[in-house]
């Protein structure tokens, strides 16, 4: 899931709306995200999503591309980028209070997966697919950043 991340000690921009999004994105300074050319999934949606909300050149006037997310990061907390663009899970993973929150729903980067494996498991898989479809599991998913798994 992509999300926004900010300065910890500073206020975190409302960003629940694509009109609220580019409200924020357009009265940062500088603004953070991985480079897009390297492959970054993050960052290449980020183009669309400033595309989308016709603000493309306003953004990259004034944004550094990061190699990667912990990059992103990196710039946020140490380097003084206002607002940083990348997974959310990257920017809990480097300081829960630097989180303003995902993308809104209409910009949501979220990547499925499944979950299939043989009828002949063993014991200890078995434990580990329980863990992960648990309440405490799928708690500990969104912790972390991640969306909890749905039901079979």
């Amino acid at each position: 899931m992509a999300g926004v991340a900010v300065p910890p000690e500073s206020a975190k921009p409302d960003i629940s709306s694509s009109e609220k999004l580019k409200a924020a994105l357009l009265a940062a300074e500088r603004i953070a995200f991985s480079n897009p050319a390297r492959g970054a999934t993050v960052g290449t949606h980020f183009m669309t999503v400033i595309e989308s909300l016709g603000i493309r050149d306003e953004v990259l006037a004034k944004a550094t591309l990061a190699r990667n997310g912990v990059e992103t990061m990196r710039l946020v907390l140490e380097e003084g980028v206002d607002i940083g663009i990348t997974q959310t899970s990257e920017i809990l993973q480097a300081n829960r209070d630097a989180l303003a929150g995902p993308f809104p729903e209409e910009f949501e980067l979220a990547t499925d997966y499944s979950l299939w494996h043989r009828s002949d498991i063993s014991p200890a898989v078995e434990d580990f697919i329980a863990m992960l479809i648990s309440p405490a599991g799928r708690e500990k998913l969104v912790e972390e950043g991640l969306m909890s798994p749905t039901d079979p």
